[in-house]
């Protein structure tokens, strides 16, 4: 398979520790065997707990394949530097040892995860067929980003030192007290937990290489340069109040996605499936070809 062009000549094959570890990745599988297989890649810091409303839903008539992310949850986390070539090479290690290396398959990613889904899309073209991509972290530079994650990221602001009460009620009041109550009810025990199962390594590097580092409007330039059959369809959920990745970079995005969806969930910020559900599930299944919905 030809890699793409846009990547460096060392970075267009995988990387074969990456692959040994990916078929290590701490993950679930849920629903029915035979049916078509949906992955979920979760953001940074999180785990495969984040998607515990898709469980029951979308298990119904499809197989959930749920892994932590390499360096985070319960998977390996390696003394090597995480980026995203070495995240995505672990996802095509998981999903061959699931048996899925060729397969076709849907995914549904957050934040990290939906820049992990963009990479993969273009390492290995034509595999993925339906790709929901929620929160996709979307800057103008490294500076901008560093900017939005300070203002809005407590965990970033203690990373890097630039945590305090100020900071912190100024981020609250912005989020408006509707939003801040969401937010309180929207990560349990186990969530909150697994946002803790990191390294330093695995931490920092995946911050530096895969948000600070990464112009996702590259890959978006990549993808458009991808024949129409090796192309997924692409839906973009975001938050209008996202305080982590703009909803103005999203939108501008439009123009180089051709076909793309861009759905806005009102009233939330960087975690609308944790906040808003029902709202991201309804989107998801009418997306990806089902018609079901739970009652109100």
């Amino acid at each position: 398979m030809n890699r793409p062009p846009f990547l460096p000549p060392d970075d267009r094959e995988p990387c074969p520790e990456a692959l040994l570890l990916g078929r290590a990745l701490s993950h679930e599988r849920i629903g029915r065997s035979e049916g078509e297989p949906l992955l979920f890649l979760h953001g940074i810091t999180g785990s495969r707990h984040y998607w515990g409303p898709a469980r029951a839903r979308l298990g119904r008539d499809r197989r959930l394949l749920l892994p932590d992310l390499l360096g985070f949850g319960a998977s390996p986390k390696p003394a090597r530097s995480h980026d995203m070539r070495r995240h995505a090479s672990a996802v095509r290690g998981f999903l061959e040892s699931v048996g899925l290396a060729e397969r076709r398959f849907d995914v549904v990613a957050h934040s990290l995860g939906a820049l992990i889904a963009l990479d993969y899309v273009l390492r290995w073209p034509g595999q993925v067929r339906r790709a929901v991509l929620i929160g996709l972290p979307v800057h103008r530079d490294r500076q901008e980003a560093h900017e939005y994650f300070l203002a809005g990221s407590p965990n970033y602001r203690r990373l890097v030192g630039g945590h305090g009460w100020r900071h912190d009620l100024r981020s609250w009041t912005s989020a408006g007290p509707s939003m801040a109550l969401r937010y309180l009810f929207a990560f349990n025990k186990q969530i909150a937990a697994d946002s803790k199962s990191w390294t330093l390594r695995s931490l920092t590097s995946t911050i530096e290489h895969c948000l600070l580092e990464h112009r996702v409007q590259d890959r978006v330039a990549a993808l458009g340069l991808l024949p129409a059959s090796e192309r997924p369809e692409l839906l973009l959920l975001h938050g209008d109040r996202d305080q982590v990745t703009p909803l103005h970079r999203v939108q501008e995005l439009g123009p180089r996605l051709p076909g793309a969806r861009l759905e806005v969930v009102s009233g939330t910020g960087h975690h609308p499936f944790r906040t808003h559900p029902r709202r991201c599930l309804d989107h998801i299944e009418a997306f990806l070809g089902t018609d079901e919905r739970e009652p109100a």
